[in-house]
């Protein structure tokens, strides 16, 4: 099951994605430590896509909860790549608090000059046997 979220792409408006992830995931088998690095996770993907978002637009996130682990998408509309992103701190920070963290970048839909859309993902396990 999946549930999203769209917030304009500003810090003033992160709260409510760590909120609602927050929410979703004590739903689910992870422990105390597990759930805070995942909601940092994505407050950190989420200001790194708020920090190269075109102004006006939105980022949307979407938690999923699949056989095993909890994934969280982030998408924003860009005007460049996202460069270096995998060698910056926020990233290292990031990939540090979950199992599985990925950049995606595409051409935005419609095409605009110069637009991307640009999706971090982020993925944490559930204990096994749990």
């Amino acid at each position: 099951s999946s549930l999203s979220l769209s917030v304009p792409a500003s810090p003033d408006h992160l709260w409510m994605l760590r909120s609602m992830v927050r929410t979703v995931v004590s739903r689910h088998p992870l422990s105390r430590d597990a759930l805070d690095d995942l909601v940092l996770a994505v407050d950190e993907a989420a200001a790194i896509l708020v920090s190269h978002a075109r102004s006006a637009s939105a980022v949307v996130c979407v938690v999923d909860s699949g056989p095993g682990s909890l994934r969280v998408y982030l998408t924003a509309t860009t005007h460049a790549p996202v460069d270096a992103l995998s060698s910056s701190f926020g990233w290292f920070v990031l990939a540090a608090l979950v199992d599985n963290a990925t950049l995606d970048q595409k051409p935005a839909r419609p095409p605009a000059a110069n637009e991307l859309s640009v999706t971090i993902s982020v993925e944490k396990a559930f204990p096994s046997g749990g």
